[in-house]
């Protein structure tokens, strides 16, 4: 009698055990998967405005019925949910105090598209803030990173070699530029630099990777053939800012001898305009617009100037969430991305819009900060440092793989993560 009983809950514990596995599986196949599709991106007309989507907002409806099932267990985690509601909810007021005008531009199904597609930035991150549970799911979540971030790094070189070499027009570049599946070349490089520092998150947690190597290698081919002068400055400053911070003073004054002999040299190199006029990349990337004749720089002023006329017509509350436009605009129905994401937010959800978001994006900073942690989390700030570098000359408050980044950097604050540390489920 005894071995029967025995012999049965051995049955039931396997029984438990297979499905406990199961369930990890597809956990850890949701926050990969919506990992890998993040880059993955595409136009389309919503609510009578061009909207991005991407590929993992087609795992959305899977993510949420992920988050019903954590609650159930009683498992759900909601960090931030106070700054979650209040940025919903001043979003929401934001359209409201501006229903003639949103109305007028973009109607009905406008609103709702605005709106939908806030909550679904904090779905992204609260999908991967509770599908990450163990130290294991967090090494494993940066390794997808860094293998999807080279498969878009070599869609962008070589549709960008394919033009220069052939002359086929692709999808992967804009001309000589590349950008890899996220139709836009600096948005590409900004993606690129990110990942250059989660993949050093990587080598420094997992140890013996030696493959991370030529990943950064194949980063910073694309992060060239993308000629983004911001992506590369913003890159470049992240790098020095890592150096001092992160190293010994004889680490800095040989990093800061490096740069000293770099610069000597292409000063000193005979013809060096003539060389840097030999290919399009270099010849883009030693230009710096200088005056607001030129045509880029005019459109960024123009753009600029509308986003500060808009916050001074509503401080409080801005013109309505998604409603941007540039002054010379004469088609009621037209709205711009401001390229500037914080001028961007300031003109469209006013004071209070504005510092809502300040707080969510430099929330990982702040409780660093506060716990005395930036030491072991200094490459994961140096990506979000990138973005927030980057943000100055793009829009990026929209950007999936920046509610994932955040998402990252939580899920990296509970473990308490040190390299060698086991995989046990995070408190």
């Amino acid at each position: 009698m005894s071995s029967a009983v025995h012999f049965g809950n051995a049955a039931f514990l396997d029984g438990a055990e297979a499905k406990k596995s199961i369930a990890d599986r597809l956990r850890t196949l949701l926050f990969v998967a919506m990992i890998l599709a993040v880059p993955m991106t595409q136009q389309f007309d919503l609510g009578g405005k061009p909207t991005n989507l991407s590929a993992s907002d087609l795992l959305l409806p899977f993510g949420a019925l992920f988050l019903v099932w954590q609650t159930l267990q009683g498992r759900l985690r909601v960090p931030l949910v106070t700054l979650c509601c209040l940025n919903l909810a001043v979003v929401t007021a934001s359209l409201v105090a501006n229903l003639d005008g949103a109305a007028a531009v973009k109607g009905a199904g406008g609103i709702a598209v605005e709106l939908v597609k806030v909550g679904s930035l904090w779905l992204y991150f609260y999908v991967l803030v509770n599908a990450i549970r163990t130290r294991a799911d967090f090494l494993t979540a940066l390794k997808f990173w860094v293998i999807g971030a080279v498969l878009v790094a070599g869609a962008g070189i070589g549709g960008s070699l394919a033009y220069q070499i052939a002359g086929i027009e692709n999808q992967y570049s804009l001309m000589f530029r590349a950008q890899g599946t996220l139709g836009d070349a600096n948005l590409f490089a900004t993606y690129l630099a990110v990942s250059f520092f989660l993949a050093m998150l990587y080598r420094k947690l997992a140890g013996d990777a030696y493959w991370i190597a030529p990943a950064m290698a194949v980063y910073l081919a694309g992060l060239f053939l993308s000629a983004s002068r911001g992506g590369m400055l913003a890159f470049g400053v992240a790098l020095a800012v890592l150096l001092a911070m992160g190293y010994s003073w004889k680490v800095r004054l040989i990093g800061a001898s490096a740069i000293l002999l770099v610069a000597i040299t292409i000063v000193a190199i005979p013809n060096k305009n003539e060389l840097l006029q030999s290919n399009p990349f270099t010849e883009r990337l030693a230009t710096a617009t200088v005056s607001i004749d030129d045509d880029a720089a005019a459109d960024r002023k123009e753009l600029w100037v509308g986003a500060v006329e808009s916050f001074a017509s509503n401080p409080i509350l801005g013109i309505g969430h998604g409603y941007s436009r540039r002054p010379s605009d004469l088609d009621p129905a037209a709205t711009s991305q401001i390229h500037n994401t914080y001028l961007g937010l300031l003109g469209e959800t006013g004071a209070l819009g504005f510092s809502i978001y300040m707080l969510i994006f430099c929330y990982p900073v702040i409780a660093r900060w506060r716990e005395g942690q930036l030491g072991p989390a200094k490459f994961a700030l140096m990506a979000l440092l990138v973005l927030g570098l980057c943000a100055m000359t793009l829009s990026l408050e929209n950007f999936r793989g920046l509610w994932i980044l955040l998402a990252l950097l939580e899920s990296h604050r509970r473990t308490g993560f040190r390299p060698g540390s086991s995989s046990e489920v995070l408190a």
